[in-house]
């Protein structure tokens, strides 16, 4: 497969976990800045309690969160597909191994927000998930390249 140049590989891993961190904090905190409320062109939009919806609408939002998501998606794709110095077919079936189990995890979680989770609580669980595959894939790819890295360095 066709990867990236391994030196958008480290700059893209630091604004992915800065990204990662602004999200958690964005959740946990919810921060409001004037500054970020602007107008901004809507595909759709329906208003809480009103049933009609409206189609390509401006409308005002705090863009904060849309900001911070798109950072995080783009630099996790970043990372996802791109090589890193010692890309040989063993970091190939590492990035595959990672994928695959981030993937299944992400499912699993699914799974159990479907079966166990209702109403609001489960509208969170599902925004979550939508990042849970490149950031369980970057946790995971990321650990096991560290373990490959010590355990080739505690050999020599």
């Amino acid at each position: 497969m066709k990867l990236l140049s391994a030196r958008y590989h480290k700059p893209a891993l630091a604004v992915f976990c800065l990204s990662l961190v602004a999200g958690m904090f964005f959740l946990i905190f919810w921060p409001e800045y004037d500054l970020l409320n602007l107008k901004v062109p809507a595909l759709y939009t329906d208003e809480l309690l009103q049933p009609d919806g409206k189609w390509l609408v401006w409308v005002r939002n705090n863009v904060l969160d849309e900001i911070i998501s798109l950072v995080l998606i783009v630099s996790g794709l970043i990372v996802m597909f791109s090589a890193v110095e010692e890309e040989d077919e063993f970091m190939e079936r590492l990035r595959l191994e990672s994928f695959r189990w981030a993937v299944l995890i992400s499912y699993i979680i699914l799974m159990i927000a479907i079966a166990g989770f209702y109403g609001l609580v489960f509208l969170w669980v599902m925004v979550i998930n939508i990042f849970a595959v490149l950031i369980l894939f970057v946790c995971r790819f990321e650990c096991l390249r560290y373990r490959l890295k010590k355990h080739t360095e505690h050999e020599k």
